[in-house]
């Protein structure tokens, strides 16, 4: 147990999310593995057992009655306009444009949406009415409100995803060659929290349907290196959890596209982004990896919540220099600011993602984020010592006139930024 003790932490973590919840289920493991041991008949395949008696637990979790949901007492779907997005919470036909996405899904889903709804039935009833666990009609009733969400904002006339498909169809690389100047100024705007869907920090969410491009900038001269155009295909299941595969063409400037570079599956639940597996082709040969891998969670980062807001986490003493108090997941907010890219500005948090106690040789990355939780600018910045071991110079050597940023005495210095399609209506 203490061997694969990491591993079955990983999946219960990813089943079922809250670590009070995680830390009942693994002494339930504990328990049931001593008394189930003089029934493990082949010890090579302990980990595979391991796992499924985990993965009864957690079955069993979803099943218990204070899990269940209380349905809405109104007879018409109910909705947090903030969740449904801004652009629905004045409209007086908001009911009609609800009514109409909801067309627009899989009959399957419109019944669940009904019956949990409209008609009053609890998960607990649906799953018992349909012979299903109550963790499958659950993670299918998240799934129809998502997808529900998408239709609405294809109603609402959001239909940038759509365009910027129709543009990349010849795939073209449309990115300017060279990094457009880019202002950032501090804002006395209010802070504001956001829900960032976004597979950090890769900036494609994986929901079905959803696509993104964006463009890495490198010195010296700023020229475009690479572009990532990445599509949410289809669903798809790691490890029996249901997720969202994300297929990656990668353009690079020596060599041009080469398609589908990176596969990639995660997945939203209500509070967090789930990295599950991720495969890569390197010389005609494909690497897969999921979270049930040792290194996964530090290469990929794993669960990541999904509510970003500023709680005082960084102060900064002096212009570019910080120190970070103890901190709850999701409080990476440092501060407002207006960003200016060409001729577009927008209204930004900036996210500081740094380890919480950060050591020579780690990274850092200053993200800026839209109130809708969308990515306009991502710079990566080394610990100066970062790479030392392939023989790389300090980088505030290489790098001398490079911006500087200081956490808990480090110092972190500008490498690369990243541009999103939605900085320059692409």
């Amino acid at each position: 147990m203490r061997q694969h003790l990491d591993t079955i932490t990983r999946f219960v973590r990813y089943q079922v999310g809250g670590a009070d919840d995680v830390e009942d289920l693994l002494q339930e493991t504990l328990i049931q593995v001593w008394r189930d041991l003089p029934h493990l008949r082949e010890p090579e395949r302990a980990k595979q057992w391991l796992l499924g008696i985990a993965r009864n637990r957690c079955r069993d979790f979803f099943k218990r009655p204070g899990r269940r949901e209380i349905p809405t007492e109104d007879a018409k779907l109910e909705f947090h306009v903030s969740r449904l997005g801004p652009a629905l919470a004045h409209r007086e036909d908001s009911t009609v444009l609800v009514e109409d996405a909801m067309q627009n899904l899989q009959p399957r889903e419109r019944e669940l949406l009904h019956s949990f709804y409209l008609q009053g039935y609890s998960i607990a009833e649906i799953a018992a009415r349909e012979g299903r666990p109550e963790g499958t009609v659950k993670r299918q009733l998240f799934g129809a409100r998502e997808h529900l969400r998408e239709a609405l904002t294809v109603q609402l006339g959001e239909r940038g995803a759509e365009v910027s498909a129709h543009k990349r169809g010849s795939k073209a690389q449309p990115f300017p060659r060279r990094r457009p100047e880019i202002g950032i100024l501090p804002s006395r705007a209010a802070s504001f929290a956001v829900d960032c869907q976004e597979l950090r920090w890769w900036f494609g969410r994986p929901a079905k349907g959803d696509q993104r491009i964006w463009a890495m900038y490198e010195p010296p001269g700023w020229r475009v290196s690479h572009v990532y155009d990445m599509r949410a295909l289809r669903e798809a299941s790691v490890h029996e959890l249901d997720c969202v595969e994300v297929d990656v063409d990668v353009w690079e400037r020596e060599s041009g596209w080469t398609p589908g570079m990176w596969t990639m599956w995660g997945r939203l639940t209500e509070d967090a982004v789930q990295w599950l597996a991720v495969a890569d082709l390197t010389d005609d040969r494909r690497r897969l990896r999921t979270f049930l891998d040792d290194d996964f969670e530090a290469n990929w980062g794993g669960q990541e919540p999904r509510r970003l807001d500023d709680k005082g986490r960084f102060t900064e003493e002096r212009a570019g220099v910080f120190t970070q108090r103890e901190r709850t997941a999701g409080e990476m907010g440092a501060g407002m600011f207006t960003v200016a890219i060409s001729e577009r500005k927008f209204a930004c948090l900036r996210v500081i993602s740094v380890d919480p106690r950060p050591e020579p040789g780690c990274v850092l990355l200053e993200v800026y984020l839209t109130r809708e939780g969308r990515t306009v600018l991502c710079r990566r910045y080394n610990e100066r010592s970062w790479g030392n071991e392939w023989g790389r110079a300090p980088w505030d050597e290489a790098l001398p006139n490079h911006q500087r940023l200081i956490v808990d005495g480090l110092t972190f210095v500008h490498w690369y930024d990243c541009l999103t399609g939605l900085a320059l209506a692409i």
